[in-house]
């Protein structure tokens, strides 16, 4: 007698869920690439507008050549855009978060939204009220506005765009045709952006994410809007997920978690823009950073002493040093070789707890980031022109702690 044992195992779940994990740490892999590169263009771009600053401020300066310097300034800030969009999509960007009401920001934000996407496409809102998260109300703003500008390009005859804002709960762990990482079972602060456009092929759908894809012709796009959009739902704690299917429009879910706590007014307290006379420390490891810090602090009438490291920082800092010509203020990257910004700020809280500080980031991982703000220490972000250095370091003289 011959017989036949056999057992079948339904791993369709399991594919899926592989798939989901790889993607996920392919996009993580591509945001840490993304997040180095940026950070090494955002400390060049400030040289290059430094630069372009002291030679525009040349009153002999040439007609042509001040042409020249002007368009080199134009073109290095066009550059510091796209690697903002880079930090975001690595999640590598400072996030000024606070407790805010989405319902209030969507709506107070609907103008701006139909002003970009032109006539001929109807932008709705529909709110519920009383939804609150802790984010960065800026960047989710961004969020917004580049999944209309997506929905825009999907509707070249026109159509409607619709923004919806409630809360959702999900059960278990919900996923989507775009990859990436799923929906914990939770409940959230939901948003919706959904068009009647085109729509996308599942080939589409499943790289909508990745920075550098795009369906437009060249020239006509970075890629990086969606990515940018993934980069800071992810940092703000939540998750995105993409559906559309062709000729059915499309409709991207964000999911933020709740919030109880209370709004907090973003009144800004009014500061001097003047200039200073105070003892500044300037703390940096890239040479033309710190070339463009010092000349424009020292030309502001600042007393300047720069170093390379924060070992060379510490004894200027120290208890002799510090005695006969204490610092008004430290102005110190906040990622160094050897010992980092972060470690050379908690010394000095400690053993010089009245000196001002001021951070500069040209990007900050989650551990850095959270040992920055731990103190109420302002940020400077790179690329930055000398204006706005001078600027937030006589905010700090002055007492607007805040970023």
């Amino acid at each position: 007698m011959i017989g036949l044992v056999g057992a079948t195992y339904d791993v369709t779940e399991r594919r899926r869920r592989d798939a989901r994990e790889q993607e996920a740490r392919r996009l993580e892999a591509i945001g840490r690439l993304a997040g180095g590169v940026a950070h090494e263009a955002n400390n060049q771009m400030s040289v290059v507008l430094g630069a372009a600053h002291f030679l525009l401020a040349d009153a002999e300066l040439s007609p042509s050549a001040r042409s020249d310097a002007d368009q080199i300034r134009r073109a290095a800030e066009r550059t510091a855009a796209v690697t903002a969009q880079l930090l975001a999509f690595g999640r590598r960007q400072l996030l000024h978060a606070a407790p805010l009401d989405v319902g209030t920001l969507v709506t107070t934000f609907l103008p701006v939204i139909r002003r970009s996407v032109g006539a001929g496409i109807g932008v709705e809102a529909t709110v519920a009220e009383g939804v609150r998260v802790v984010a960065d109300a800026g960047q989710l703003e961004q969020v917004l506005l580049n999944l209309a500008l997506n929905s825009r390009d999907a509707l070249p005859h026109g159509g409607r765009i619709e923004v919806r804002v409630d809360t959702a709960s999900v059960g278990t762990s919900r996923t989507a045709p775009s990859g990436g990482e799923a929906v914990p079972a939770g409940r959230y602060a939901r948003i919706q952006v959904e068009d009647d456009g085109a729509g996308m092929s599942r080939e589409t759908l499943a790289r909508v994410f990745e920075p550098f894809f795009t369906t437009k012709e060249v020239g006509k796009g970075t890629g990086l809007g969606l990515a940018m959009v993934y980069g800071i739902v992810r940092q703000s704690g939540g998750y995105i997920l993409a559906t559309s299917a062709p000729g059915e429009g499309a409709c991207f879910e964000i999911f933020l978690p709740l919030t109880e706590a209370e709004l907090v007014s973003s009144d800004a307290a009014a500061v001097s823009r003047a200039p200073g006379a105070e003892r500044v420390l300037v703390v940096d490891d890239d040479a033309g950073v710190l070339a463009v810090a010092t000349r424009a602090l020292t030309e502001s009438g600042y007393a300047v002493v720069a170093v390379s490291s924060a070992e060379a920082a510490l004894p200027q800092t120290g208890h002799a040093a510090r005695a006969e010509q204490p610092f008004a203020i430290v102005v110190s990257d906040l990622i160094l070789g050897g010992m980092d910004g972060a470690a050379l700020l908690m010394r000095l809280s400690h053993e010089a707890p009245a000196t001002r500080v001021l951070l500069m980031s040209g990007f900050a991982d989650e551990a850095r980031r959270r040992a920055a703000e731990t103190q109420p220490y302002p940020v400077l972000l790179k690329p930055f022109a000398p204006d706005e250095l001078l600027q937030r370091v006589r905010e700090s003289l002055d007492g607007a702690l805040v970023e």
